[in-house]
């Protein structure tokens, strides 16, 4: 399944740029589950599960981590941000 996030400009629409990336489908759920921005980086979890963290201003993938819920399953980005004390907005 491909994901795709853009980011874009808010006053004229303008697409400030674009990821895309494959990821391995899990049933019928969403693929990108949370965003959020922190100190100009906006990390974004997925349930195949990862987390991915870009530079906000750039687009650039910054890196990448495979997150799993010690309890099995996937470990969506909310429990992520409360062990880093990251919050979305």
């Amino acid at each position: 399944t491909k994901i795709e996030i853009l980011a874009v400009d808010r006053t004229e629409g303008d697409i400030l740029w674009r990821f895309e990336d494959q990821v391995q489908p899990i049933g019928m759920y969403p693929t990108i589950t949370n965003i959020t921005v922190s100190d100009e980086m906006l990390y974004a979890g997925s349930i195949s599960p990862s987390v991915r963290c870009f530079n906000s201003e750039s687009g650039e993938l910054i890196w990448k981590s495979s997150v799993v819920d010690p309890h099995g399953g996937g470990y969506e980005l909310r429990y992520f941000l409360q062990e880093t004390g990251l919050f979305p907005i």
